[in-house]
């Protein structure tokens, strides 16, 4: 089931997976995740949670995410697609600063907001269901906000600070053109630990890494009203024609067509 309000995206599935049916990407949209049960590990920008029922994660936008399964067991979730548009101040500033998961409490209100939604999806008209989809976001996210933290519980032995860090700078400067040889110097790490290292812990290779994330920045630039020119020169491609290619084999069309139209 997946029910498009405005630019908010929710949905719920149920399925027995298996590894090749979950791709790893990233998006411009947050994206929340609310576990019901399975057996599976989640990955957020290298970092890797075993989940557990009622576990709520918050991806931010341009976040590397994938979910493993472990086994073949039922695999029940939530998902909540949303921009920063969409949010109002408070909202926003709190998911900005936010842990990356939660573990919400059975029968509270936030699990019970989600739960409902299986009720309202059953007994609703359309034009009811949308209703009452608008302020779901809002309503989730203000009580998540007053909802106890515990203890994240990422798996042993698949954090490391020095790719943490690489992972934040490449994410705060968005315009560079980042080279693995260039965040060798800074970081003082050899360039074949950095491949490799984005190999192992992301399953991806550095540069496709580096230049989705330039190119879905670029999209949030467009989006704006930018034109496509002038936001490739600002995010360092060589050429706009190097721009366009990178961009449409990220999106699959052309940067023109994310321009608004007047």
């Amino acid at each position: 089931m997946q029910y498009q309000i405005k630019q908010n995206l929710f949905s719920y599935g149920s399925n027995y997976p298996v590894a090749k049916q979950f791709y790893r990407h990233m998006h411009n949209e947050y994206e929340i995740l609310y576990f019901i049960q399975g057996d599976v590990d989640y990955s957020i920008e290298g970092v890797m949670y075993h989940l557990r029922p009622r576990d709520l994660l918050i991806i931010r936008p341009r976040a590397f995410h994938y979910c493993y399964p472990l086994t073949s067991a039922k695999y029940e979730r939530f998902v909540l697609n949303f921009t920063d548009d969409d949010l109002k101040p408070p909202i926003r500033e709190f998911l900005k600063n936010a842990v990356s998961v939660f573990n919400v409490p059975e029968n509270s209100i936030v699990d019970n907001l989600f739960q409902h939604f299986i009720a309202a999806e059953k007994s609703f008209s359309k034009e009811e269901l949308e209703i009452y989809l608008t302020s779901l976001v809002d309503n989730i996210v203000l009580f998540l906000k007053h909802t106890p933290v515990t203890e994240e519980k990422s798996i042993p032995g698949k954090k490391n600070s020095s790719f943490a860090t690489i992972l934040r700078y490449i994410d705060e400067n968005p315009t560079e053109d980042i080279t693995a040889a260039r965040l060798s110097e800074i970081f003082f790490v050899s360039k074949s630990w950095i491949m490799h290292s984005f190999r192992e812990r992301l399953g991806v290779g550095f540069s496709q890494y580096v230049n989705r994330k330039r190119i879905l920045f670029a999209q949030t630039m467009l989006k704006k009203g930018e034109s496509p020119s002038a936001v490739a020169e600002k995010c360092s491609f060589e050429s706009y024609s190097t721009f366009y290619r990178h961009y449409k084999n990220v999106l699959g069309h052309s940067p023109k067509a994310d321009v608004p139209k007047d």
